[in-house]
């Protein structure tokens, strides 16, 4: 369960972040550090792709929630895809859905970040 990685794709006017392991804190950290590097680098749209991080604590959540907040903070739009059903239905519980919209897909979130309509 120590294992975690994020994959970082830099695309034209957004970047995707895709997790691979358990989401704890630790895990949540490592994305929150490829999140500010990429705003330093000057990026605003992005994607988190959950597809092989299907565990996600409540330590991992409050990170992507801090997350979140630096993000509207900066105007910025951010898109999460490829949630497990009881992720996806905990991140709408939580109303996290009014500030990030849930793809199913990585296409389908980033036809969202082409357009702008995060």
């Amino acid at each position: 369960m120590d294992r975690f990685a994020v994959e970082v794709v830099r695309e034209p006017g957004f970047a995707v972040l895709r997790t691979d392991g358990y989401i704890n804190n630790l895990g949540a950290e490592r994305i929150e550090r490829e999140y500010d590097t990429l705003v330093n680098e000057g990026y605003r749209r992005f994607i988190i792709n959950f597809a092989r991080s299907p565990i996600l604590n409540s330590m991992g959540l409050a990170i992507l929630l801090g997350i979140i907040e630096k993000n509207l903070d900066l105007g910025g739009e951010l898109v999460f895809c490829c949630l497990t059903e009881v992720n996806a239905e905990t991140m709408e519980i939580m109303d996290i859905t009014q500030y990030v919209p849930l793809c199913t897909t990585e296409a389908e979130a980033r036809a969202r970040c082409e357009t702008g309509s995060a």
